[in-house]
């Protein structure tokens, strides 16, 4: 189970069928359009509704419910794979119901469909139509980007984009900055699990800064970048002292809108309430 191929097991399942997979906390890079990871944010919540609509898998499932609520989930027959028998239908109406290792599964299922050719050519056919839709949302955001290159106090879309051009293979980056996340996530090419890191399934606001230091002990040949919302910084602040105290070369970034914005954010694409979602470094 440790070639590329399992290992990538979600967008091998991807390449075989075409689907879209939209992934909420994702810890591998997205390495074409047809996968828009950082669409599938909450702080991009506008391009979570689009996708909605011609998404086929979602990862995981539960954000979908606190957006949308269970009608979302009965628009079409749903396939849940789960290790934990508990889980299965617990929190949404399912078609199919899968009990096993949920990686061992879909590798199993990769395993099945590579010799459907015809399968492939459909696969083929449809990941145009939907790089398509996701090239333009692309553009879109580069448009924008441009836009905001000069822009004061600094703009998350020309943070992301010189983060973007610093990347290479002796970089990674910590991420705990949930509202500026999917600009991020659409603007700089991560090439392997081992450029991004983030909390799993999401974990909790003020891992980035103490991830941090983990991270560069783990890989101290790396140039590690932090960046983390101010929220998020505030649970953790001892650590600047950790890292001065021990010189851990880290580079902390802290994305500064004043408070926690993914909240509000939240309440006011859900509820309503006219707050303008506003960002600045």
């Amino acid at each position: 189970m440790g070639d590329k191929k399992t290992r990538d097991w979600k967008y091998y399942l991807k390449s075989l069928i075409g689907i879209l997979i939209m992934i909420l906390f994702p810890l591998l890079p997205a390495p074409d359009p047809i996968t828009p990871a950082g669409m599938a944010v909450i702080g991009q919540m506008i391009g979570l509704i689009v996708l909605w609509t011609f998404v086929d898998m979602m990862w995981p499932t539960f954000l979908a419910i606190i957006l949308f609520g269970l009608r979302a989930l009965e628009i079409y027959p749903m396939i849940q794979i789960d290790d934990d028998p508990w889980e299965i239908g617990k929190n949404f109406p399912v078609e199919c119901g899968i009990l096993g290792d949920i990686q061992k599964s879909v590798a199993r299922l990769n395993i099945l469909l590579e010799p459907e050719t015809e399968l492939a050519e459909a696969a083929r056919a449809r990941a145009q139509v939907i790089g398509k839709k996701t090239g333009v949302i692309y553009e879109a955001l580069m448009a924008k980007a441009g836009a905001e290159k000069d822009r004061s106090p600094v703009a998350v879309t020309a943070l992301a984009s010189a983060v973007a051009k610093v990347m290479d293979e002796d970089v990674c980056i910590v991420d705990d900055c949930w509202s500026s996340l999917a600009i991020l996530r659409q603007i700089v090419d991560f090439k392997d699990e081992n450029t991004l890191f983030r909390p799993r399934n999401g974990g909790s606001i003020g891992f980035g800064l103490p991830g941090g230091l983990g991270v560069k002990m783990a890989l101290p040949k790396k140039k590690v970048l932090v960046i983390s919302g101010d929220g998020s910084a505030a649970w953790s602040m001892q650590t600047f002292w950790t890292a001065a105290h021990y010189k851990i070369p880290v580079t902390f970034v802290i994305t500064n809108n004043g408070t926690y914005r993914q909240v509000k954010n939240v309440r006011q694409w859900i509820l309503g309430g006219g707050i303008r979602p506003r960002s600045a470094i």
